[in-house]
C-alpha cells in the first residue's frame, strides 16, 4: 500500500466521522458485533499473519492479541450505552472558563 492510499483511507474514514454517524448507539453496536465476527470467522489467518510478522504461536497470538480484542469488544458492547451517556463533569479552572464542562458522545469536551 503506497503513503496516498493509506491517506486516501484516512480521509474518507475522518470525513465520514465528521458526518455524525458514529454517534448513534446502534450503530456503534453493530459495528462492534461485526468487527467480533470478522475476528472470529478469520482467526486462523490473523494468527498466521502474526505467526508470519512477529514469530508468536497460536496460543500466543490469541492470549495477547486476538482473545484480547474479543474480550474488549465483549466489555465495550456490555457498557457502550452508558459510555454514550452525555454528562456533566467538573473541569478544572484552567481549561475552562465556566465551573464545568460538558463531555459528548464523541468525547469532545464543551464549555457550558
Amino acid at each position: 500500500m503506497t503513503e496516498q492510499e493509506i491517506r486516501c483511507i484516512v480521509d474518507g474514514q475522518r470525513n465520514f466521522f465528521l458526518t455524525g454517524n458514529t454517534l448513534d448507539v446502534e450503530f456503534r453496536i453493530q459495528s462492534l458485533q461485526k468487527l467480533k465476527a470478522f475476528i472470529l470467522k478469520y482467526e486462523s489467518e490473523i494468527h498466521a499473519a502474526i505467526q508470519k510478522d512477529l514469530g508468536k504461536s497460536n496460543f500466543e497470538s490469541y492470549m495477547c492479541e486476538t482473545g484480547l480484542t474479543l474480550s474488549e469488544i465483549s466489555y465495550m458492547l456490555k457498557h457502550v450505552r452508558s459510555f454514550a451517556n452525555v454528562m456533566d463533569t467538573p473541569a478544572p479552572q484552567t481549561t475552562c472558563q465556566r465551573e464545568n464542562a460538558q463531555q459528548t458522545k464523541t468525547g469532545i469536551w464543551l464549555q457550558s
